[in-house]
């Protein structure tokens, strides 16, 4: 008799394995980089598999709970199916354990709706990516030379954002009110060492408080703000070598 638990591990667990794996290909398909013959052939490969998946294996209980544990389950399933070393088996439990999923793959937030946006926020990156890499194509060599640092900032936050980033609602819908979120972040990648990565949007969060915070001040106010901003940097000036590096 099969269990039950959080996920229902009968009839209705299966069903959102297999919603699961579904939303997990069209996310895929949505995001491949069609410049990489690479990332065309792995997507050809998560399509055959998803075929496999859907019609012909024969998932046990405990593969169908195992599997939900992830946010992309066909992914995690994909590098079971590269690494299998049992010949003529594929016992998807043990594998997940010799191939450290639990370790290298996210974990499905506990939270459906965090899902969703989270998706949401990766497919509006990958948009903002493409888009970027296609005005690169448009520069010349001195406007590459000249934006390297930013060209690679824009990579590394993504590549974060895709493998690193561990999501939180706060975060993601804060990133979801910008139309170029990538943008945001690259910008904070290149200029603010100290922040990039997971203290990057909590950084950027304050940030953006602070200045709604300062704009809806008077505007008296604001000026006299300003002027003893700059009275203060005047006055520390001939120190601003000593002490460069705390200023923010």
């Amino acid at each position: 008799m099969e269990g039950t638990g959080k996920y229902g591990m009968g009839g209705d667990g299966k069903t959102l394995l297999m919603d699961r794996l579904d939303e997990n290909l069209r996310y895929h398909a949505e995001t491949v980089d069609h410049l990489d013959i690479g990332s065309i052939y792995y997507l050809q490969a998560l399509a055959g598999l998803h075929y496999y998946l859907k019609t012909e294996h024969g998932f046990s209980a405990a593969e169908v709970k195992a599997l939900l544990y992830f946010e992309d389950p066909l992914e995690a399933v994909f590098h079971c199916k590269e690494e299998n070393t049992h010949a003529g088996r594929f016992p998807i439990c043990e594998l997940l354990v010799e191939i450290d999923a639990y370790g290298r793959f996210r974990k499905m937030p506990e939270s459906p709706q965090l899902e969703k946006r989270h998706r949401e926020l990766g497919r509006r990156l990958k948009q903002n990516l493409d888009a970027y890499k296609g005005q690169l194509h448009t520069w010349d060599r001195e406007e590459l030379i000249d934006k390297a640092r930013l060209i690679g900032a824009a990579l590394e936050a993504y590549d974060f954002m895709e493998d690193g980033y561990q999501p939180r609602m706060e975060e993601v819908e804060f990133l979801l009110q910008f139309e170029e979120p990538l943008r945001l972040l690259q910008a904070y990648w290149a200029y603010d060492t100290v922040s990039a990565g997971e203290g990057m949007i909590r950084a950027l969060m304050g940030e953006r408080a602070a200045s709604l915070e300062q704009e809806s001040l008077p505007a008296s106010l604001k000026e006299k703000l300003q002027k003893a901003a700059q009275e203060a940097k005047a006055r520390t000036g001939p120190e601003k070598g000593a002490h460069g590096q705390e200023a923010r």
